[in-house]
């Protein structure tokens, strides 16, 4: 393989890579508006009525909590920012997101 045919293949790779942020820019998006119509408070102290835990305190059926979720949330507000070059505050952001993904950080 010649050099030029591997630059082509890491330009296509990269290519692929902005496709996939464009993509998840859009995902954050729907989620975000989603849950703004629902205004849900994930970490309210007490349960919402509409919401149900599990024994372990995690959302009844899932593997996270509301406070996973919040900071997921807060994580992806974050996320989109950086997306568009907004300023972001320093965080472990993919760490939050990663729990929900049920994926090591």
């Amino acid at each position: 393989m010649t050099n030029y045919q591997r630059a082509k293949e890491l330009a296509s790779f990269g290519a692929e890579l902005c496709t996939e942020a464009k993509s998840l820019l859009n995902g954050i998006n729907s989620f975000l508006a989603t849950n703004t119509t629902f205004s849900i408070d994930w970490a309210a102290e007490t349960l919402p009525d509409n919401l149900q835990e599990s024994n372990d305190g995690n959302l009844d059926g899932l593997h996270f909590s509301r406070t996973d979720l919040a900071n997921a949330i807060y994580s992806l507000n974050q996320i989109k920012a950086l997306l568009l070059g907004e300023s972001v505050s320093q965080g472990n952001y993919f760490g939050n997101v990663l729990k929900l993904a049920q994926v090591e950080a």
